[in-house]
């Protein structure tokens, strides 16, 4: 899944929706730290609150500085950029409430625009630099995360970034629409918000910014390991493989280990711990579980930079998500297949079972066991051995006492518990998916409903020849009752649930989808009410006028900008 994906499944636990869908409370709104000036116009969006004095004029593009801001100084940091703003007539917007900042700066957040809580749009270079040295002291002191697509100025929450002021668009080499600016030639191009500084060729840094972008190349201290290659990024930072440096404490652990890099401020749980409290409690928690077989072993926590690395023993094997994919048989399987399989998955469960039991010997649950925090070692031959395997865990950021019931928001999709169960009572349900989900993979299906869990089970019952000591063990551990469904006729089902999920009353989608119809005004042959309505038709079931009535009222608001059957005008008529 692209990272993007990640941020559209918070606002609805069924459909993909806008980040910002979800209704805020008025006690969680900032709009109190910057009041509206008289004359100055207001315009509010889902996401971002727009200040401007009258008759503003602004370039398409140009220098622009961001202002991030932690939960607890968020209010503060407003109210002091906004005093300056409206002193100096300049334009800004800030990000509307708690939930908007915290959502922008989660751990699955986009790494390049992470971190921005207060824009401001100067008018020009000199502009630019008088709003940086009004700004600066009213803010020293105060911290924000680093915007890793900008520029900081200092070691505080402002940063600049050289991009588009209006919206503009065009297509990429994938032909994605995304914000485009222009060149001196008139040539619309991507405006790139790379999770680095980046400034288009055609553009000179002015001379304020030049000892910052300096500072960049010749600031932050060594750090003691050769990064070989990069795992997974995440706006808490990166997971890398790297090699010690001579006398670095972490040489007893191998000659290559995984680095775990913790960005300060960044990578928020839905308690507003940030990436590095993570880090800290992840490291504590190894130390506690210190000697486990299957567990790595961890060295201690090195920073570098401002970031900090905490060095792992690189343990053997793929993820289990990896080895399922590579040794689930396929549909049409013999017997001998069916069988060789299930004795090798068997063992991979079992042996899961055995390491989570001596974790929670230590009084420690996991809360987050999924496929990819297991490694299974491929070298091990199962068939030709007494059944055992090498399985690992990793990760264990969200570990906790095992009667803990604060996971701090974090977990799987289908393999947690809702609400807030314990720690024990989260690994227990999670080992069960586990043993499941390695026959039937369609795990994450389960926060829609657990209604088809007892079908799954009899369907890899007899798929695999597992018998009924190994259904009735699913059964128990998942608390399933009742006998599977049969599938019925599911054409008229399917009818009837899109058309209960249609929204005629919103004006951005008509029924949920692909988050690309948020691109393309909910419109489109593809993602959007075109495609939906044309198959409803093909399918013989009428459209409701409504939902006709929407598509004809959006098109009248609808400004074609591109061709194609997919995406465009085209499969819209």
């Amino acid at each position: 899944m692209q990272q993007r994906y990640w941020a559209h499944c918070r606002s609805d636990p069924t459909f993909y929706d806008r980040p910002e869908a979800r209704d805020d409370r008025p006690g969680d709104r900032y709009d109190g730290s910057a009041a509206v000036p008289d004359g100055w116009r207001e315009v509010l969006d889902p996401t971002w609150r727009h200040l401007a004095p009258p008759r503003t004029r602004l370039p398409d593009q140009g220098w622009k500085i961001h202002v991030s801001a932690l939960l607890d100084n968020a209010e503060r940091v407003l109210a002091a950029v906004a005093a300056h703003c409206v002193a100096t007539g300049t334009p800004f917007k800030h990000l509307r409430s708690r939930r908007v900042l915290l959502s922008g700066n989660a751990k699955d957040a986009d790494r390049a625009s992470s971190g921005k809580f207060v824009t401001v749009y100067p008018r020009d270079d000199a502009d630019l630099a008088g709003l940086l040295a009004g700004l600066a002291p009213l803010l020293a002191g105060e911290q924000g995360p680093r915007i890793l697509s900008d520029l900081r100025i200092g070691d505080g929450p402002l940063h600049v970034r050289y991009g588009g002021f209006r919206h503009l668009w065009c297509d990429d080499t994938d032909g994605a629409r995304v914000p485009a600016v222009r060149r001196p030639d008139g040539a619309l191009v991507p405006d790139r918000r790379l999770p680095r500084f980046v400034v288009p060729d055609w553009v000179d840094v002015p001379g304020c910014l030049v000892p910052h972008r300096d500072a960049t190349v010749t600031g932050g201290s060594a750090l003691p390991f050769t990064v070989t290659s990069a795992v997974r990024f995440s706006n808490a930072g990166g997971i890398y493989r790297a090699v010690p440096g001579p006398g670095t404490p972490a040489a007893g652990l191998g000659g290559t280990v995984v680095l775990k890099e913790a960005r300060p401020d960044a990578g928020w749980d839905a308690s507003g711990r940030d990436a590095v409290a993570r880090l800290a409690h992840e490291h504590a928690m190894l130390r506690r579980l210190s000697g486990i077989p299957g567990l790595p072993r961890s060295g201690e926590i090195v920073v570098a930079g401002g970031h900090h690395f905490l060095p792992l023993e690189t343990m053997p094997g793929s993820t289990l998500s990896t080895w399922v994919a590579r040794n689930l048989p396929a549909q049409d399987h013999d017997a001998a297949a069916g069988a060789g399989y299930a004795r090798r998955a068997t063992a991979v469960a079992d042996r899961i079972d055995a390491v989570v039991a001596a974790v929670h010997a230590r009084g420690i649950a996991i809360r987050d066991l999924n496929p990819d925090n297991v490694l299974v070692d491929d070298t091990d031959d199962i068939d030709d051995t007494d059944g055992t395997v090498r399985v690992s865990l990793v990760d264990f950021e969200v570990a906790g006492d095992l009667d803990d019931r604060d996971g701090h928001g974090l977990g799987t999709p289908g393999f947690r518990l809702p609400g807030r169960p314990a720690g024990r009572a989260a690994d227990d349900h999670a080992r069960a998916v586990l043993r499941l989900w390695m026959f039937h993979p369609t795990a994450p299906l389960l926060e829609v409903s657990r209604a088809p869990l007892a079908g799954w089970i009899d369907h890899a019952r007899s798929r695999f020849a597992l018998g009924s000591r190994w259904s009735d063990r699913m059964a128990r551990d998942l608390g399933v009752t009742g006998e599977p469904a049969g599938a019925g006729a599911l054409g008229p089902g399917l009818v009837a649930g899109i058309l209960g999920s249609a929204t005629p009353d919103r004006r951005d989608r008509l029924f949920p989808g692909d988050i690309a119809q948020f691109d393309v005004d909910g419109l489109c042959f593809g993602h959007g009410a075109a495609g939906v309505l044309h198959a409803l038709r093909v399918a013989g079931a009428d459209p409701r006028p409504a939902h006709e009535a929407w598509l004809l009222d959006a098109l009248a608001r609808y400004e074609p900008d591109r061709a194609g059957l997919w995406l465009g005008a085209p499969g819209i008529a």
